[in-house]
């Protein structure tokens, strides 16, 4: 995981993500990556609960070009 912690705080799952990071562009350019799972990881706490995020800002048209 990058830039993502979490935990479960009684019934409630807390997902904490700092959003001034910045991990770089996606491979279609098109977005900015803030924070990402890596794909599908379960809770410690719950194995049978899985968590897939991303977390992205677009890119401006003129910013990529």
């Amino acid at each position: 995981m990058q830039n993502v912690q979490m935990h479960v705080q009684g019934d409630t799952l807390v997902i904490e993500v700092d959003l001034t990071q910045s991990l770089g562009l996606s491979q279609s350019e098109k977005s900015q990556l803030i924070a990402s799972t890596g794909g599908g990881v379960a809770l410690p706490a719950l194995p049978d609960v899985k968590v897939n995020l991303t977390v992205y800002r677009p890119v401006k048209k003129s910013a990529r070009f």
